[in-house]
């Protein structure tokens, strides 16, 4: 049972909360590099000593403000990805960086201080890791989910982990990285290659939906081949290195997960779909998207799909 908050210890929490709140309020006004415990304590009206009681320096509350900004924004994610069902995968993945996007456009300053500019001087300790880890891990979660799911349905897939456009590292006509071509039934949405089926298939619209969605097996089983190619040559060295330490973190940092039989290689495409969420947001919020794009969201929906489905997401062919 849990026991009741004591006087001094809520006298001790709004204190703080005061506090910090009065220094995100600076952070709006003087940036991170000018925020300071003294200023603080002069808007508050209180002795400098009474602050540096829970604040010791200007790094700590930074640390403090630092968490907070890490906890809320994965908070605001988690939040919006529990709201779709379980089994939406790309409605999920999507409802993340919807999330994100969000919640960095009202709080402007606290998303700069997690992902802008370091603050000169300041070390963060490791206690910022762990908040700091939440929303890559919770993409990694789906991500992982998805691969199940394949791999349950009888597909095989491998990450494209190529660079070019699309980040398959294969062209619209299947040429792979190297100018070779890669046969690829069912490519561009035809019917080519799939049992059964023709571009012309008869049915209702039950069995026209059926038929799509075999063709869309189809291409991602037959990229399979492809696929796996192209991670082996672009995944080597420390790259390859890097891969197998992030899953082996996966392992440790959320042992919900199935990781057997996942490629090391998906851990990188979520580095790659956190990076760019991190990215696309950063530039709407400092202004780099002025007079280049417009459609900041539908930006952001289309950059989600490309990344999730380079992660193993399964978005619907539109």
């Amino acid at each position: 049972m849990e026991r009741p908050e004591g006087v001094r210890a809520r006298a001790r929490r709004e204190l703080v909360q005061r506090i910090t709140d009065t220094a995100r309020r600076q952070l709006a006004e003087v940036g991170a590099a000018g925020l300071s415990v003294r200023a603080v304590t002069r808007e508050l009206g209180m002795a400098p000593s009474a602050v540096y009681r829970y604040f010791p320096s200007r790094d700590a509350l930074l640390t403090t403000l630092i968490v907070e900004a890490f906890q809320g924004v994965a908070d605001a994610a988690l939040g919006a990805e529990r709201a779709v069902a379980r089994d939406d995968l790309a409605g999920r993945w999507t409802a993340v960086y919807r999330a994100v996007r969000d919640w960095g456009l009202a709080r402007p300053h606290e998303y700069a201080l997690i992902y802008g500019s370091p603050v000169p001087g300041y070390v963060a300790p490791e206690e910022t890791a762990e908040p700091a880890a939440r929303v890559p891990l919770l993409l990694a979660g789906i991500a992982c989910e998805a691969w199940v799911a394949s791999m349950g349905a009888g597909e095989r897939q491998e990450v494209p982990v190529g660079r070019g456009a699309g980040g398959s590292g294969l062209d619209a006509g299947g040429s792979g990285a190297d100018g070779s071509t890669v046969d690829r039934p069912g490519a561009r949405g035809s019917m080519a290659g799939v049992p059964g089926a023709s571009a012309s298939t008869p049915g209702g619209p039950g069995q026209r939906e059926a038929a799509a969605a075999q063709v869309d097996d189809a291409r991602r089983a037959e990229l399979a081949a492809a696929f796996a190619a192209e991670s082996a040559q672009h995944t080597t060295g420390g790259l390859a290195d890097d891969a197998r330490r992030l899953t082996d973190f996966l392992r440790v940092a959320r042992p919900d997960l199935t990781l057997d039989g996942i490629p090391a290689e998906v851990a990188l495409a979520v580095v790659d779909g956190w990076a760019e969420l991190v990215g696309c947001v950063s530039f709407e919020l400092f202004g780099h998207y002025r007079r280049v794009i417009d459609a900041r969201s539908e930006h952001l929906d289309a950059v989600a799909r490309r990344t999730g489905e380079r992660a193993g997401v399964r978005f619907a062919r539109s």
